[in-house]
């Protein structure tokens, strides 16, 4: 790896004080070989995690809600920024292509990635996904082989970053984890529920890890 898990999970929760949660339910992510938690939910099932991809890089939110939350003091919008960040590293002002080939618009997404100071726009032609440092994209749509194969080169051989929001408990749906290959990371369909009086929480980081 390029990074280490303790540096890239020291990076991503840099700042990140206990979330707010919001009235959604997550799935519970899976993790296997290089991937890593980054956020963990009150009875301790990860919500968000990372992976080095290759060259790049590749995060999973738990549910695409948290990425439109405006309030600071919710801790969400820092923890978004950095992983705009480490998902796009060395670019100060990374280029953020929203996925817009499915259903999901997300049209209040390119506001708020302006609002962090990074550039966002539509992507809904492959050959426009190298004109941008980070793809978002969603565990809702069923992206064709064609758009799969083009961005697992350009994460994979070219450091290009995706960040994947989305659960998968409601419809169980077996593309959901296209986006991530085989990073390591797993959206299953276990249902992870919301509490209001319990906080969402950054990862206790193992300085042993590797």
């Amino acid at each position: 790896m390029a990074t280490s898990k303790v540096k890239s999970q020291e990076f991503l929760i840099k700042g990140v004080i206990p979330l707010k949660p919001l009235e959604c339910a997550v799935s519970r992510l899976g993790i296997v070989g290089d991937a890593f938690p980054v956020i963990l939910t009150p009875d301790e099932k990860i919500a968000v995690a990372g992976a080095v991809f290759g060259k790049g890089r590749i995060v999973q939110m738990a549910h695409e809600s948290y990425v439109s939350v405006t309030d600071e003091a919710s801790g969400w919008p820092r923890l978004v920024r950095n992983i705009y960040k480490w998902l796009a590293p060395g670019i100060c002002r990374p280029k953020v292509g929203i996925l817009r080939l499915g259903s999901n618009k997300y049209e209040s997404h390119l506001d708020g990635i302006k609002k962090y100071g990074f550039i966002s726009s539509y992507v809904e032609k492959v050959d426009e996904f190298n004109s941008v440092d980070v793809l978002l994209g969603d565990t809702y749509t069923k992206y064709n082989d064609e758009v799969l194969d083009k961005i697992r080169t350009l994460v994979k051989d070219k450091g290009k970053g995706v960040f994947l929001i989305g659960h998968n408990w409601a419809s169980s749906n077996n593309y959901a984890n296209g986006l991530l290959f085989d990073c390591g990371i797993t959206v299953t369909t276990e249902y992870v529920a919301y509490d209001a009086k319990k906080l969402l929480k950054p990862v206790k980081i193992a300085t042993s890890s590797k």
